[in-house]
């Protein structure tokens, strides 16, 4: 299974505009076609082409916030057997749950990071 880790940011050779770019953690039977695509790519902001290797890498976002980064290390470490098990959170009550649910259809989702960035192609 392909998994992804989030995503690498990468400024254009000219005019600096930045861009997501995937960056996959695992792939395994399906390949995505941002990894076999052709060496060019096209800046969303100048519109020129230029190879993928002039595009400077300037960050990185990962999927997860840093709590949660913390967490799935934390289940590795016990996993392999060099950390001691991990707190397991308490589940919401039904009720809360389902009121939650409802309150995120009438309030918009914020955009997530890599959504401010168009995506490098």
């Amino acid at each position: 299974m392909t998994r992804l880790a989030g995503y690498n940011l990468l400024a254009c050779p000219g005019c600096g505009q930045v861009h997501t770019r995937p960056s996959y953690s695992s792939i395994s039977v399906y390949t995505p076609k941002d990894v076999i695509s052709s060496n060019t790519k096209t800046c969303a902001s100048c519109k020129n082409q230029f190879p993928a290797d002039e595009f400077n890498k300037v960050g990185y976002l990962s999927r997860f916030t840093k709590e949660e980064e913390a967490e799935r290390f934390a289940w590795t470490l016990h996993a392999i057997g060099q950390g001691p098990r991990p707190a397991i959170k308490q589940p919401q009550p039904f009720f809360l749950r389902k009121w939650l649910s409802l309150k995120t259809i009438f309030t918009p989702t914020p955009k997530k990071l890599w959504e401010e960035y168009p995506p490098l192609r």
